[in-house]
């Protein structure tokens, strides 16, 4: 890690924005936490559970063959 860079990061302005526009970007799209993981835009409510991970992921995937 390059502490001075890091640092200059942290205290400029346009990293500052950076972190606001996600902020609001998120919020706007109603995450709550972290990690949010979406799928073609489907919000994983249950992304813990593999098995519905892998179900939503085939579903996606057969309707993009369409």
């Amino acid at each position: 890690l390059d502490l001075q860079k890091f640092e200059s990061c942290l205290a400029s302005d346009s990293g500052k924005a950076k972190i606001l526009a996600d902020i609001e970007l998120g919020n706007g799209l109603g995450v709550q936490g972290t990690p949010t993981i979406y799928v073609n835009g489907r919000l994983m409510k249950n992304w813990l559970n593999p098995v519905m991970m892998d179900l939503v992921i085939d579903e996606e995937i057969k309707r993009a063959k369409k």
